[in-house]
């Protein structure tokens, strides 16, 4: 047998041992590093970080934007963004949906109150017996509305034989009660059927002659173009042609206040026109228990002051109204047709933004 080298039989025995140990300590540490009693290895050449505990998932988003320069193992060097523990979540937007509105333009009217003096004042043995008969004076009184552009009026002492005028034009004005109450007929209200539709139409009882109560009317008019709402109500308030009447005037002033306060509850403007027989105790009374104001000026509650030129004809109008162009005319052609002036207004109703509910929606 051939004999091998004698540095071979030097390198042999150590290479083995070498080996042996090897074997042994990857049995004793694991791949792991770890010694079976959890500790590092004494025999492992390398470095090796500690792992990083394990941590909770946070309850709440971690922030992606942010740099990851504080985790383990990462020595100060930016990373890029980190990532998030648990899932997700984004936060929670509630939308709120911009509310609906209902726009109702400003609209302007031409408003008159129109005492026309009653056929029988102008008949044989009347008051009045020079001025023409009622159905001829009915005829001119209507191309004066015309000429003063009137879209709506009160109108007082308007009896059956001009009320059969006022029939003949039934294209053109609306009125009511007109012949629906031959006793409530003097105090009708008209308005231009190509302008407004009647929404409403009702009475009240108002003390007339001796007390006797005369039911007269009150409107709810809507515009046609505008949608605009307003109430109009019109009046004849008794004179003393029987005897002093002041007590039955101061009757009916209250029932007219009362009504102008119910009427304000419904939100729209209102409108009085008619012949109170009365000036500053009438202006005072009504503008000092109503947010109603008249429309030739004077104040509007607390302490009255009366506008300079009065008339017992009178236009009133809510505070939120505003008046202009007012006039109280008594010209050689009205002269003609009665013992009164027109009283005629603009009036202008503010713009009016409504909000929308909506409908909630069901389960």
């Amino acid at each position: 047998m051939k004999k091998l080298p004698e540095s071979v039989m030097v390198i042999a025995p150590a290479a083995l041992i070498t080996a042996l140990v090897l074997v042994l300590g990857f049995v004793m540490v694991g791949p792991d590093g770890q010694t079976d009693e959890g500790r590092p290895s004494p025999t492992t050449s390398t470095t090796t970080s500690p792992a990083p505990e394990p941590t909770q998932p946070s309850s709440t988003p971690t922030e992606a934007t942010g740099n990851s320069k504080n985790s383990p193992g990462s020595k100060g060097k930016d990373n890029g963004p980190s990532r998030p523990h648990g899932k997700l979540t984004a936060p929670q937007v509630t939308l709120k949906r911009k509310p609906r509105v209902k726009v109702t333009p400003a609209t302007s009217i031409r408003i008159a109150s129109f005492n026309l003096l009653g056929h029988s004042h102008t008949e044989k043995g009347g008051h009045k017996a020079k001025l023409a008969s009622g159905p001829v004076r009915m005829g001119q009184q209507l191309g004066i509305l015309d000429s003063y552009r009137v879209e709506v009026a009160g109108l007082q002492e308007l009896q059956p034989p001009q009320m059969a005028v006022l029939n003949n034009h039934s294209g053109t004005w609306g009125v009511y009660p007109g012949n629906l109450d031959r006793m409530s007929m003097p105090n009708s209200i008209v308005w231009r059927k190509s302008v407004f539709d009647a929404v409403r139409t009702e009475t009240v009882s108002i003390p007339y002659f001796f007390g006797q109560p005369r039911e007269m009317p009150y409107v709810l008019l809507e515009h046609k173009e505008t949608k605009q709402r307003f109430w109009i109500a019109n009046f004849h308030n008794p004179a003393n042609a029987h005897g002093d009447a002041s007590r039955w005037r101061a009757a009916a002033l209250a029932r007219e206040v009362q009504l102008a306060n119910d009427l304000a509850a419904d939100g729209y403007p209102i409108f009085f026109t008619g012949d109170m027989n009365d000036r500053a105790g009438y202006f005072c009374g009504l503008t000092g228990q109503t947010k109603m104001k008249a429309a030739n000026g004077g104040s509007t509650g607390g302490t009255c002051a009366p506008p300079t030129r009065m008339d017992v004809d009178w236009i009133f109008g809510s505070d939120e109204v505003l008046f202009s162009e007012f006039v109280s005319e008594r010209t050689p052609a009205i002269a003609r047709t009665t013992d009164h002036p027109i009283v005629v207004a603009t009036a202008t109703l503010p713009e009016k933004r409504e909000r929308i509910k909506r409908k909630q929606q069901r389960d």
